[in-house]
């Protein structure tokens, strides 16, 4: 940070970590939120993705895409799975290191014939798409990509309060966010979505309008290209 002429945090909770911890730098450091990108495509309706899973019609999908790594918590996701009624599914996108001793807890927590371990894929959106609702249990994040592009196919997103994730959603407004390494917290906020369609719409469409206000591509290319001509 010091040796910088300026320095961009992707978010507010990090940009404060910044300045508290080099108060003499604390004016190089500003906050640019990272725009999302293109829209994420999805090519499979909601009825073939849960057909492939060969979830019930009246069945209740979580998604999740994530790295099997500690600082996602997919432990935390499990433990909530298990206090939700039989008929709550989990598809978990990714792949990492903690694979095998994740399997291992599901089975221990009974819930294995409830979990689908897709792996890397390519199709990401079609599964993010057909979910009743998206999650993220991490103990840390910026903001997370993953969370934005639920937000852009209309799945309502339920995640940890960590780092910047206040920035995009606001607790019973545009989702829910929860206390990390709380399995109870987070299955109660799961059930609020999964159990009321309408609501859960509502923080959808609220999430989408904050997103599409705060996380802009073109802002974020603007920002950065003025930092450089005003250096130069």
């Amino acid at each position: 940070v010091r040796l910088n002429h300026k320095v961009f945090a992707p978010s507010e909770e990090i940009a404060h970590h910044l300045r508290a911890t080099i108060p003499s730098a604390a004016e190089k450091v500003d906050v640019v939120p990272l725009g999302v990108g293109e829209e994420v495509p999805v090519v499979r309706s909601r009825d073939e993705v849960r057909a492939e899973l060969g979830l019930a019609a009246d069945a209740r999908l979580i998604v999740t895409v994530s790295r099997l790594h500690p600082q996602k918590a997919l432990h935390v996701l499990l433990g909530a799975l298990a206090k939700l009624p039989s008929g709550v599914h989990l598809a978990v996108v990714g792949e990492g290191p903690l694979e095998t001793e994740l399997k291992g807890a599901a089975a221990e927590l009974g819930v294995s014939q409830r979990v689908v371990w897709l792996g890397f894929r390519e199709d990401v959106g079609d599964y993010v798409a057909a979910a009743d609702v998206f999650c993220l249990s991490s103990r840390w994040e910026a903001v997370a990509l993953a969370a934005k592009e639920a937000v852009l196919v209309g799945t309502p997103v339920v995640a940890t309060d960590v780092g910047g994730m206040r920035e995009l959603l606001e607790d019973g407004v545009s989702g829910r966010l929860v206390p990390s390494d709380d399995p109870s917290a987070l299955a109660a906020a799961l059930l609020d979505v999964v159990e009321h369609p309408d609501r859960a719409a509502t923080y959808a469409r609220n999430a989408l309008a904050a997103l599409t206000a705060r996380f802009s591509t073109a802002e974020m290319l603007n920002r950065l290209y003025r930092a450089y001509t005003d250096a130069v």
